[in-house]
């Protein structure tokens, strides 16, 4: 008798743990559940996919074919809870799936931003294809932008806005970009390659308020006192596991080694906190 595998997720992980099922139980059915309609893609391509070295198409993980020969069946929407005892995984559209293995391979989301403003047209993260697609779109009539937080995902947002003309700047909140894991030389580097590029740095500074005007981005307040205009404020502060519906299903995070643990599921892979 072929087994039910249900795997939630979009991710690398998602799609390794498909292939794998796959090529040891050639007649299972595997259901893939995620928020991404585009599918399986590079989350690393979207760096130049905003810089324009990529284009969206060029992202895809597998081609079509290679996903065919997988017989996915992917469902579009967000699993909201899961009864283990029952081996039944809930979505936000009130279908039931039955499953006889479940992997949690949900990965994680931007920290939203909690300063005043946050909630205006133009403040903006960098979580999959579709906030970066947001992103070309916004850019196409923005004249600035500030980006605050460290990080790759902050590199890529200020690369990717100065690469397509705007005025960037880069609110740095301490000394140096990404000092919890760059050395000094390291950190120069980035910083001397941003200068070039006609990025504007600003060291200890953080947002105090998004500015706006009818709901939309106008300007920056940073804690500095300075007043930056700009129309798209992009955030990455850290993430988040998205644990939501694991932890209304009695999933929990082994806090030593992160591993999302559900009984008598996979595991999919490390979580990253923010």
């Amino acid at each position: 008798m072929s087994r039910r595998h249900v795997i939630v997720g979009s991710g690398i992980a998602a799609l390794s743990a498909a292939e794998a099922i796959r090529q040891a139980e050639p007649r299972a059915t595997i259901t893939v559940v995620g928020m991404e309609p585009a599918g399986f893609y590079s989350r690393p391509g979207l760096a130049y996919y905003l810089t324009e070295e990529l284009p969206a198409q060029q992202l895809a993980l597998r081609t079509e074919r290679e996903l065919a020969a997988l017989r996915l069946e992917r469902i579009v929407g967000r699993a909201t809870s899961l009864v283990p005892a029952r081996h039944l995984l809930y979505l936000e559209d009130g279908r039931a799936l039955r499953y006889d293995r479940l992997l949690l391979a949900t990965g994680a989301a931007s920290i939203p931003p909690d300063f005043p403003g946050a909630g205006l047209e133009g403040v903006m993260h960098l979580d999959g294809l579709a906030d970066a697609e947001g992103l070309v779109r916004r850019m196409g009539s923005a004249r600035a932008a500030v980006v605050v937080g460290g990080g790759s995902t902050a590199l890529e947002l200020v690369e990717g806005f100065a690469a397509r003309g705007l005025e960037t700047h880069y609110l740095l909140r301490g000394e140096r970009y990404w000092a919890k894991v760059l050395d000094r030389v390291e950190s120069a580097i980035v910083e001397a390659r941003l200068l070039a590029g006609g990025v504007h740095l600003h060291r200890h500074t953080g947002i105090r308020e998004v500015l706006g005007q009818d709901g939309r981005v106008a300007g920056v307040s940073t804690t500095t006192g300075h007043h930056l205009p700009a129309e798209i404020v992009a955030v990455a502060v850290g993430v988040r596991p998205r644990l939501a519906a694991g932890a209304r299903g009695g999933a929990h995070a082994r806090s030593r080694h992160r591993h999302l643990r559900v009984p008598r599921d996979l595991r999919g892979g490390r979580l990253r906190r923010g």
